[in-house]
């Protein structure tokens, strides 16, 4: 149900100019590479045979990451999947994307869980995503941060999302992940983040510009204390706090 999936050992591709479309549950996929540039593609109306069973969300995106170490993504729209845009889960190191849109996905437009970082998503436009209230990520949003740490969004341009524009959801006391190149063990809690430059706007009153559903005490506490936050702007249609 996957357009192409670039699976381990794999190293050293690049997949650009190519489109993944009208996929069952996947349009581009990579697990356990090494050094792959992904450049100037799209990924549209993906996930189709997962929403024929109310399955919107594991392992299914426009554009799935599930331990990449060292990416590079430029230039590329994911749009009108069943499903989120943009989906790096756990484990993914080195990377980097600039220029991408992610817009009309039945849930988050980009989604950022359990990973070690670095990584740094800058010039995203991410607008009109999360249609549908049916995911497991409470609120959902169109960037969504899920214990991941050392993670930069510097530069977007992020609007009219359902739920809330940034969000910061988690499990509490972390995620054990094991990094597949040094068998290390690494317990995974959102900090040590980085918001620069930033847009966020919320299009209707229904929405907000940030949402934390789930972490408090010493989770959020790790999360807010080394998060380095300037020159973003927040902007709603409404002064009146949820």
């Amino acid at each position: 149900a996957t357009g192409l999936k670039l699976t381990v050992p794999i190293s050293n591709v690049t997949v650009q100019n190519s489109s993944s479309l009208h996929n069952g549950q996947v349009g581009f996929a990579d697990y356990e590479s090494l050094n792959i540039l992904w450049q100037n593609n799209i990924t549209e109306y993906n996930n189709w045979r997962g929403a024929q069973g109310s399955y919107y969300n594991w392992g299914s995106a426009g554009i799935y990451f599930y331990y990449e170490h060292g990416g590079t993504v430029l230039n590329s729209l994911t749009a009108f999947n069943q499903t989120m845009g943009y989906h790096w889960d756990t484990n993914n190191i080195n990377i980097t994307a600039s220029g991408v849109t992610s817009t009309q996905n039945l849930l988050i437009g980009v989604m950022v869980e359990r990973n070690n970082g670095p990584i740094s998503i800058s010039n995203f436009t991410v607008y009109n995503n999360n249609l549908f209230s049916g995911s497991e990520y409470p609120g959902g949003a169109g960037i969504l941060l899920r214990n991941s740490m050392y993670i930069t969004f510097s530069g977007n341009i992020v609007y009219g999302n359902g739920g809330s524009q940034f969000g910061v959801t988690g499990k509490a006391g972390g995620i054990p992940i094991t990094d597949w190149q040094t068998g290390q063990t690494v317990n995974m809690i959102s900090q040590y983040d980085t918001l620069t430059d930033n847009t966020f706007e919320a299009t209707s009153p229904t929405q907000n510009v940030f949402q934390d559903p789930q972490l408090n005490g010493s989770d959020w506490i790790d999360f807010q204390s080394t998060l380095v936050s300037n020159n973003n702007t927040w902007w709603t249609t409404t002064n009146l706090l949820p």
